[in-house]
């Protein structure tokens, strides 16, 4: 306790630096200030430069544009977060005074309000949301009947009905015409090992031969089937020399005697 370091014989400058207080930094020593910045992303850290003497509100100021690249004149610094008394508000009145004659000591926090974002959100400091209308307008308020700007404001159930109105709702989709595929699985793990071998350098194309399930809306893959083709990289295209057209038409009439046919393709 203060009791027990007046016994001690303690200086009132280490009482308020065990307190976390004031003069832990002096404008003799040269080090800089270190003051803590409640802004909309969290708590951030500001050093302002000690100069030739105390620093100032205007130091601050510039020291906030460097550190955390926010306008001088799209800053609100105060003590408190509504900072509705003037008291509470440091303003540009008070730019060359210096900080600790305005009550901010080393380690204080202040709130900083950034305008810009305050403009873009349509939200006012005192936490009142403004219409997308004013926000829209240059002016963003209007006057009363003694000059004061006064803020239009909305309820809760209104933004709710607005975000009910811009909901995108899902329907089913209609039904397919397949219901689905089923590939044989050594004729897939084939044309798959195959694709794998070559480490996908160039594509490749196949023919599915197989056949309609009785009752399901099906398809049943019974034969993978690569056509005689050149692939690369970029493309693949089938080869229609008499060879080509020699092996097809074996393949066709091979399908049709076991009953299957074409049904799809696929490439890689």
């Amino acid at each position: 306790s203060s009791r027990v370091l007046s016994r001690l014989g303690a200086e009132p400058r280490l009482v308020r630096r065990i307190r976390g207080g004031s003069d832990a930094h002096s404008a003799e020593d040269g080090r800089p200030l270190v003051l803590r910045l409640r802004t909309r992303d969290g708590v951030k850290r500001v050093s302002v430069a000690a100069g030739n003497g105390h620093p100032t509100l205007d130091a601050l100021q510039r020291a906030v544009l460097a550190q955390l690249r926010v306008p001088i004149r799209a800053q609100r610094l105060s003590r408190r977060c509504s900072a509705d008394s003037a008291e509470q508000l440091l303003g540009d009145a008070k730019a060359h005074v210096p900080l600790r004659e305005l009550g901010v000591r080393n380690g204080d926090f202040l709130h900083l309000t950034d305008l810009r974002s305050e403009n873009e959100d349509g939200i006012s400091g005192s936490g009142s949301i403004r219409t997308a209308a004013m926000a829209a307008t240059s002016s963003g308020a209007t006057r009363g009947t003694r000059g004061t700007r006064t803020t239009r404001k909305r309820t809760w159930q209104q933004i709710e009905d607005e975000r009910v109105a811009r909901e995108v709702k899902l329907r089913a989709p209609p039904a397919p015409r397949c219901g689905f595929v089923a590939l044989d699985r050594a004729a897939s793990k084939s044309f798959a090992d195959y694709v794998l071998d070559c480490e996908f350098e160039h594509m490749r194309i196949a023919w599915l031969y197989g056949r309609r399930a009785s009752k399901e809306k099906g398809i049943l893959v019974d034969v993978v089937y690569e056509p005689p083709q050149a692939g690369s990289e970029a493309d693949v295209r089938l080869l229609h020399d008499d060879r080509a057209q020699a092996e097809l038409r074996t393949a066709t009439a091979l399908a049709r005697a076991l009953g299957l046919q074409r049904v799809g393709w696929a490439f890689s």
